[in-house]
């Protein structure tokens, strides 16, 4: 099932509390600190391709980050367009970046469009990284 109608019904199922898809009940934690859609689907990403379910919305060096893998030092940011709309919100976010790999971390970002659209392309990467 592509990432987009897996996400879609597991939005469905859990908001009308039917029966809960595996990722759910193998990952509640996790799923419940996601903060946005964005980051509930790269979850579901990681989920349908066998990848490890990583920490959510925690502090790396006093930074909150998206998605952390501490075992591999990664962390992904998942960009939506609402969070990056000024040349601020763009500076600040490569500017944590540059500091998080000065401190030995690998940060990969992704796009919504690159999560829903090519979500085995994401996958294949975050992968390689792995």
């Amino acid at each position: 099932m592509p990432i987009h109608a897996w996400y879609v019904a597991l939005r469905c199922q859990t908001s009308r509390g039917g029966r809960r898809p595996a990722a759910v009940r193998a990952h509640p934690l996790a799923l419940a600190l996601t903060r946005g859609d964005l980051e509930l689907l790269l979850l579901t990403l990681c989920q349908a391709d066998g990848l490890p379910i990583p920490e959510v919305n925690v502090y790396v060096h006093g930074k909150l980050v998206d998605a952390h893998w501490p075992h591999a030092r990664i962390i992904v940011e998942v960009d939506g367009w609402q969070g990056h709309r000024t040349r601020g919100q763009l500076e600040n976010d490569h500017q944590r970046d540059l500091e998080l790999r000065a401190l030995g971390y690998i940060v990969l970002r992704y796009t919504w469009r690159q999560v829903t659209e090519t979500p085995a392309l994401v996958a294949a990467d975050l992968r390689r990284s792995l």
